[in-house]
């Protein structure tokens, strides 16, 4: 695997001759870019579901992926982060974004489908 999935070799370039603290703080960010980079699919396809959905004119309904998101960061805030602690807060972007796809992939497809009916009744 690649240093983006894995999170490793970030010591090696930035923590020699540094600080533990500094350490520290580059396997923190070596930790988050990892989770990070396993997910970032789901945020290829919250994005494209959203942007097809407003495209087709339902530009309300994409608000609601927004409220989606905002719920499970607030999910794993609240109720995660106390048991998991820092694992917990690196997973938060993604579980929004995995919320959102949940929501945004079936309303994209509504909205296709009846945009495609709508089409077929102009002809």
């Amino acid at each position: 695997m690649n240093n983006l999935t894995e999170g490793k070799g970030y010591n090696d370039i930035y923590g020699k001759g540094k600080s533990a603290e500094a350490v520290g703080a580059l396997d923190a960010s070596a930790k988050y870019l990892s989770c990070m980079g396993l997910f970032y699919w789901s945020l290829g396809i919250l994005t494209v579901t959203r942007m097809v959905t407003q495209g087709l004119g339902y530009s309300g309904r994409t608000v609601f992926s927004g409220v989606a998101e905002m719920v499970a960061r607030a999910v794993v805030s609240f109720g995660f982060v106390g048991t998991f602690g820092y694992t917990a807060i690196c997973f938060a972007d993604q579980a929004a974004w995995i919320a959102a796809c949940c929501y945004s992939v079936p309303t994209c497809l509504w909205c296709v489908k009846k945009s495609i009916a709508k089409l077929k009744q102009t002809k």
